[in-house]
């Protein structure tokens, strides 16, 4: 039982986000809601990188998502690959996300599968392309390559181009087929590995793991493990009941490898299968924005930094590699895009350090974006609108399920020159006390204090305060909130607002409550 008047210290939130559905599951140092905030290796919550619209409804890229990029000396290329609304195929290049040319010569052909290997870029033509797989360079130009076969994922492994049949094949859906060792134009008849055939099962992607090749089907994942002829390896099933579903759903951080099997995230560490959103269900929300086309496509993994960004339909959930936490975050772009309108985002390659290139995923005119996951000190990249930045504690007991408290004040330790919201929620039921009921405020209830005559004790469902922005970001600063309550359990929520620039921080330290132990419960249901 607390003192009274006792200063309670709330976080720092060290713990991330939970989403469980049992509220007692909830440790104090986690919470129910973390929006666009990310856990610093020092215990703050510090608000995300920003991202902005480099093309703005760009009809020659409609219908077009960005498959990989490329480094060619000094320049670096991005490269998007689709169909128009009109059905033309076409892969183009940008060297800034903006401007965008085709490289696919007369031909048409699209891919969602390219690799860069010795001074080229390989694409591998999509099953449904009209024309079959090509190599590119800035100098040469295109070469087509009829034998490639067509696919929907690819890897370069011992000096061998793999590629994946993928779903959207109509015949050898399960196929694993491999060029000759350093060249990529040549392709035997012979030079392929059925993976486990008969099971009913396409196979979508690959990974190299560990000098081997990882490969996921619907619902199985294989290792496929050889010194120097791909005739002498040895294929094993390592999981026969988790893989995935579709390209775009696997993705390797350092010596650690990851996989979206439906709607959990696996960590594949000598080849044990970990589930790390446990404590964060993904929510199916499969709404679209009103006059867009379906997505192109519904959940993806992909990195930004040392992040690993899960889009899930209309989520996204961030996951910190370092700190081993979650997130969630959301636009402030509405309503011209959103989060979930964004394909798999693309690293640029090193002569651009931090740059993330990613496309609006509905078959329509088509915005790019781009994302840095290093502090931003260009003020032309913070795009056009501010980052709403908001956490929700768990509901606290204060350790004392049984007693009414009395929330007399509680602050918020921030570091932000920006407006500061804050809001305290009660868990209560309406309650009509009795006049002795009232001496458990120990007769230090003012008059304006006490509710109706009916109701004398209730109080407001939450309270909320702003304070107004003092634009100084150099020091951290504690917000004090003073609405008295009267709670059995209480939860606090903060907000934030950013431009995500370095002249504009915005942190989340922790949080204190001042309270003091009331009557314990007397009805029924409390």
């Amino acid at each position: 039982m607390v003192s009274a008047g006792e200063v309670l210290r709330l976080g720092p939130f060290t713990g991330g986000l939970n989403l469980s559905s049992d509220p007692t599951s909830v440790a104090d140092a986690e919470l129910v809601e973390c929006v666009n905030l990310e856990l610093d290796i020092e215990g703050s919550l510090k608000s995300r990188p920003p991202y902005v619209i480099v093309d703005d409804d760009n009809t020659t890229i409609e219908g077009h998502i960005i498959i990989g990029s490329a480094l060619f000396g000094s320049t670096a290329y991005l490269f998007s690959s689709g169909v128009d609304s009109a059905g033309v195929e076409s892969i183009r290049s940008s060297t800034d996300g903006i401007t965008w040319t085709a490289i696919n010569g007369a031909n048409e052909r699209f891919s969602v599968a390219c690799i860069q290997y010795r001074d080229k870029v390989w694409f591998v033509a999509h099953p449904n392309s009209t024309n079959g797989g090509m190599s590119w360079d800035p100098i040469g130009g295109l070469t087509a390559i009829a034998t490639m076969p067509r696919g929907m994922a690819c890897v370069v492994h011992k000096e061998r181009l793999y590629v994946c049949a993928g779903r959207s094949a109509v015949t050898n859906n399960s196929r694993l087929t491999f060029s000759e060792p350093a060249d990529l134009t040549t392709w035997g008849a012979s030079d392929f590995i059925d993976v486990s055939p008969g099971d009913g099962e396409s196979l979508n992607d690959i990974l190299v793991y560990n000098d081997n090749l990882l490969l996921f089907k619907d619902a199985s994942t294989h290792v496929l493990a050889y010194d120097l002829n791909p005739a002498d390896a040895i294929l094993r099933e390592i999981n026969p009941v988790i893989g995935v579903d579709a390209e775009k759903k696997s993705v390797q951080f350092e010596n650690v490898a990851y996989i979206l099997h439906d709607d959990i995230v696996y960590e594949i560490v000598n080849y044990d299968f970990n589930p790390i959103n446990i404590k964060v269900p993904f929510v199916l929300d499969q709404t679209i924005p009103p006059a867009t086309q379906p997505r192109t496509i519904d959940s993806s993994l992909s990195l930004l930094g040392n992040r690993l960004i899960t889009r899930f339909f209309a989520k996204t959930y961030v996951y910190g590699f370092r700190t081993k936490t979650w997130s969630e975050w959301k636009s402030t772009f509405q309503p011209t895009s959103q989060w979930h309108e964004l394909t798999p985002l693309v690293k640029l390659p090193a002569s651009n350090p931090g740059q993330y290139f990613a496309m609006r995923n509905f078959d329509e005119s088509t915005h790019v974006f781009k994302m840095r996951d290093l502090p931003v000190a260009n003020e032309d990249e913070l795009g056009t609108g501010t980052i709403a930045c908001h956490i929700r504690t768990k509901d606290f007991d204060i350790a004392d399920p049984v007693h009414f408290k009395k929330l007399y004040w509680w602050s918020a330790d921030v570091l932000t020159g920006n407006n500061v919201i804050g809001a305290a929620s009660p868990i209560t039921i309406a309650f009509s006390p009795s006049w002795e009921q009232l001496e458990d405020s120990g007769g230090d209830l003012a008059w304006e204090e006490l509710g109706s005559w009916e109701s004398l004790l209730d109080t407001p469902s939450s309270t909320t305060t702003q304070y107004t922005g003092d634009n100084n970001f150099a020091i951290s600063k504690t917000y004090k909130f003073m609405k008295g309550l009267r709670f059995r359990k209480i939860n606090f929520v903060v907000l934030l607002v950013t431009d995500g620039s370095l002249t504009q921080p915005s942190k989340i330290f922790s949080l204190t409550a001042t309270v003091r132990t009331k009557q314990a419960i007397v009805k029924t249901v409390s």
